[in-house]
């Protein structure tokens, strides 16, 4: 007899996918906040500063020696983009070591997680949506809500439920 048409064993199968779900989903929440809480620090080639960033690429810190006194100010550009850089490399690194450990290098979640961390949105305002959109002409009657929660969209991809 087909196991899907066995009420008890479609009841065992429905808990099964229920509680690997739920795994899924926890694991998702745990590896988000262990990669929210990832700061990375890196240091220029040629010991001018030092930048920490966030998960995201975020500037934190930034520290100079105090070498960029004697320093064509070019020269202090370029070393603040390179440990910016690296700080950003070794953040990305330890999000992907994360995401492996928690969520497995083949998992789909896990792939979104990391390419959402590799292309993050653009931070340039013209290039994002409004976070309000404008308010309709008086000759309009407002749309009502999206009723379906899948229609909502998380600031970060670990936020999903």
């Amino acid at each position: 007899m087909d196991e899907l048409l066995d009420p008890d064993a479609s009841r065992s199968h429905l808990r099964d996918w229920q509680d690997r779900i739920a795994r899924t989903a926890a694991n998702t929440r745990e590896a988000g906040d262990r990669i929210a809480a990832i700061r990375a620090t890196a240091r220029d080639g040629n010991g001018l500063t030092e930048v920490t960033v966030d998960s995201s690429g975020a500037l934190l810190d930034i520290r100079f020696t105090d070498r960029i006194q004697r320093t064509p100010p070019d020269a202090v550009t370029r070393a603040v983009m390179d440990a910016a850089q690296g700080a950003r490399v070794r953040a990305a690194e330890e999000s992907r070591r994360i995401i492996d450990d928690i969520l497995g290098p083949d998992s789909v979640a896990g792939r979104a997680i990391a390419d959402r961390i590799a292309n993050p949105p653009s931070s340039h305002p013209a290039s994002r949506p409004p976070s309000h959109p404008a308010s309709p002409p008086p000759s309009h009657p407002a749309s009502p809500p999206p009723s379906h929660p899948a229609s909502r969209r998380p600031e970060h991809l670990w936020d999903l439920p």
